[in-house]
């Protein structure tokens, strides 16, 4: 099993365990060793992973963080990542400083800058925060330059987790990749706002690029929406284009065209329709290149209900070729059970991104093709 599969094969036993732990000890064995060791450490060491280690700071005597990953550099070993751990319950978020100083994040700041250690997780066993002193030296940041969430895992970030793997942990080149990470969510959250609601000097800047008059209140005003409702639609377009790449012009609606809505038979004409996500379309688009060859694909739609989101041959729900239902934690991926009589019975699957439903490509397929000759 690969990093990547570990981690995620982790991800399925925090949304397991996450609510049956009551202590931070608890948490501690269940969930935050197994991350650790994930990562290559060897947890029941304590010259690579020492627990509790004191620290005399100020008037602050014997302060102890839950662990410290230690390193050896010229005969000695010393501490290079600083662990605090709270209950699976506990929130990591910080909006005050009542909070700060509850969650062990203010200890966190004051062991890190009388040690050797360069960075410190905080952690509750679902979240993870990486910080770093990239704004002064030898002191902490407030603001982590990495977050995990085993709730919502992004594939992007458990890459760049895999960098504070044992074997790959490099200190120097980790600071730079600190940096780049933490500049970049500061970008991808301020561009988010931008998206959702644009403040005027960001109206400003673009109206500046593409209206040589004046720039007016009025005219700010009348470029406000211009400017969320272009950038929300190239966005849009950027990812239909990447789709169309991959799957051919077949699997992805031109622009103004819209998903063949299904046919629905009298059962489903009572339940109250819900909007897709992008992320639902982004699935049919998926499966629908995954059928190429096996059906025509023009025989694909999909339909959203307030109960599951289906993909369906002809638009009959006699014909479903698999439905996905959202949860809090995971997504699951139903379809037909087709190794034994009768087709109704079910098999679920859960997952994390539209990614991981390639794996699952031939089971979609055999249950497509249930319906290759009928009309």
């Amino acid at each position: 099993m690969d990093f990547v599969e570990q981690i995620k094969a982790l991800a399925k036993t925090v949304a397991e365990l996450k609510d049956h732990l009551q202590t931070e000890e608890a948490t501690k064995t269940a969930l935050i060793l197994p991350f650790f060791q994930a990562l290559g450490y060897n947890v029941f060491n304590p010259f690579e992973f020492l627990p509790e280690p004191a620290a005399d700071v100020g008037v602050k005597q014997g302060e102890k963080v839950d662990y410290a990953i230690m390193f050896e550099k010229d005969g000695q070993r010393d501490p290079m990542i600083l662990v605090e751990c709270k209950w699976s319950g506990a929130s990591l978020d910080r909006k005050d400083s009542e909070v700060f100083r509850h969650f062990g994040l203010s200890q966190l700041f004051r062991y890190f800058g009388s040690t050797t250690a360069k960075y410190a997780i905080l952690t509750n066993g679902i979240a993870y925060q990486f910080f770093t002193d990239l704004d002064e030296p030898n002191k902490m940041d407030l603001t982590p330059f990495l977050e995990i969430d085993f709730l919502n895992l992004q594939e992007n970030l458990v890459v760049e987790l895999k960098r504070f793997c044992k074997n790959s942990f490099d200190p120097i080149s980790m600071a730079d990749t600190a940096s780049n990470l933490k500049y970049s969510k500061a970008i991808k959250e301020y561009f988010g706002k931008q998206l959702e609601a644009p403040e005027e000097k960001f109206v400003k800047w673009f109206t500046a690029q593409v209206y040589d008059g004046s720039k007016t209140t009025a005219v700010i005003e009348r470029f406000t929406g211009i400017v969320q409702s272009a950038l929300n639609d190239f966005i849009a377009e950027r990812l239909s284009d990447k789709i169309r790449n991959a799957f051919g012009d077949a699997a992805v609606p031109r622009k103004g065209e819209a998903v063949s809505p299904p046919a629905v038979e009298d059962s489903e004409k009572s339940e109250e329709k819900a909007a897709m996500t992008d992320e639902e379309l982004e699935a049919f688009y998926a499966v629908k290149s995954m059928l190429h060859g096996v059906i025509s694909l023009d025989r694909i739609t999909c339909k959203k209900s307030d109960s599951y989101f289906s993909i369906y041959v002809d638009g009959m729900v006699s014909r479903w070729i698999c439905r996905q239902k959202a949860g809090k934690k995971f997504k699951t991926l139903v379809f037909p059970k087709l190794v034994e009589e009768p087709y109704d019975k079910e098999t679920k699957r859960d997952f994390v991104s539209v990614d991981e439903l390639y794996q699952y490509a031939e089971v979609i397929r055999l249950s497509a093709g249930r319906f290759t000759n009928e009309a």
